[in-house]
């Protein structure tokens, strides 16, 4: 009797090892889910919206993800400081509603990456998948939902007078790098759907029909009669 307790004390351990390993190795994904992004955000730098002379091969005019949320939160559209603001007051001149709604959407944005990286971290800090899975792809697809409006929003000036009147070549064009972020968010979302599947094929740390059988006492058997 001893002994058999012994296995299954043994065969118990060994299972919820295996199980904690495999919980384990999808912290993975939530590392790799977290660092997406961040590297989302550090794309911001690019430019959001830009006027690309080909000829010359650079940019006439050009502001930045992060120049767009400075513009959005302080609601100064006009500055000349570039450091801050790029050259937002050229595109405000021109495509003034535009550029409004490009600066307001990338603060929301912004806002979402910073709350989606809080959420992966503490889904990775407390090693729990599942609801925070789900939750990333809410977020992922939102995230590159929002990237997608702001570089078709962008690109729309080019139906301005922004490049006759301010670049004044035919050789300038409106650019907008903002679907950068987007298409790796789409590739970001691969991570929490993998994530997701294998976190419902893990088993439980204790099987409760498992468990059942275990506990259940072996029959008796019965005296036998001369």
């Amino acid at each position: 009797m001893a002994k058999r307790n012994s296995m299954e004390n043994r065969l118990k351990q060994e299972k919820e090892k295996e199980y904690l390993s495999k919980r384990k190795k999808l912290r993975l994904f939530t590392l790799g889910t977290l660092l997406m992004t961040l590297v989302i955000i550090l794309l911001m730098m690019s430019d959001w919206i830009a006027i690309y002379n080909v000829d010359t091969g650079k940019n006439e005019a050009a502001v930045s993800g992060f120049n767009s949320v400075s513009s959005g939160l302080s609601g100064n559209y006009s500055s000349l400081d570039k450091a801050k603001f790029g050259e937002m007051s050229v595109f405000s001149a021109y495509a003034e509603s535009i550029t409004h709604k490009v600066c307001i959407i990338t603060v929301v944005v912004l806002f979402v990456l910073i709350v989606h990286a809080v959420i992966a971290f503490f889904g990775l800090i407390t090693n729990k998948q599942g609801a925070f899975n789900i939750i990333d792809i809410i977020f992922i697809i939102a995230e590159a939902t929002l990237f997608i409006v702001i570089h078709s929003l962008a690109l729309s000036a080019k139906n301005t007078d922004i490049i006759t009147e301010f670049c004044g070549n035919p050789a300038c064009v409106v650019q907008s790098h903002a679907i950068l972020p987007g298409v790796f968010a789409i590739i970001s979302l691969a991570l929490p759907i993998v994530a997701l599947i294998l976190d419902r094929r893990i088993k439980p740390k204790e099987d409760p029909e498992e468990e059942k059988v275990i506990a259940a006492p072996s029959p008796k058997r019965g005296k036998k009669h001369r």
